[in-house]
């Protein structure tokens, strides 16, 4: 049996990136979530590593719901990772606030997510800055549920 090849997050979603392809100046112009699955083979040279996009979808709910059956069915899973861009806007007040696309301080993020026995990581980027901001483990609320949730059906 060949053993699985456990990435860290950080380096799970720097593969991500090369996977894809994406051009700098492409990273915010997409609207539609993605779904990526980690598995075994080869990728850009890096053995024990592959990467390949099960769903695509506006809603990234239910893609993860709709795709965690399709996770389940790879024998060799290591990982997933959720694509998805938005804005991101400071909070003074959560309950009068606006939604950060109606927020006049607002800024075009990409967010990437990334699943695994090890547990989650996120990475968002900014559309006005070369720096990224990486979580390790410390992602709360709906979104990081919803992921847990699909990667524990996955393996269930």
């Amino acid at each position: 049996m060949k053993e699985k090849t456990t990435l860290t997050g950080a380096a799970a979603l720097d593969l991500l990136t090369i996977a894809r392809g994406w051009p700098v100046a492409e990273w915010f112009a997409d609207t539609s979530a993605e779904l990526w699955a980690y598995g075994g083979g080869e990728v850009h040279g890096l053995h024990g590593t592959q990467v390949e996009r099960v769903g695509t979808g506006k809603d990234i709910y239910a893609l993860l719901d709709h795709s965690a059956d399709i996770l389940a069915e790879a024998s060799d899973l290591t990982g997933f990772a959720l694509v998805t861009w938005g804005w991101a806007a400071p909070i003074a007040n959560a309950d009068t606030d606006p939604a950060p696309s109606e927020n006049p301080a607002r800024r075009r993020v990409r967010l990437c997510v990334y699943v695994s026995a090890a547990g989650i990581y996120s990475r968002i980027t900014f559309e006005d800055s070369t720096e990224d901001t990486d979580d390790n483990g410390d992602a709360r609320g709906p979104l990081a549920e919803a992921c847990i949730e699909a990667w524990e059906r996955a393996t269930a």
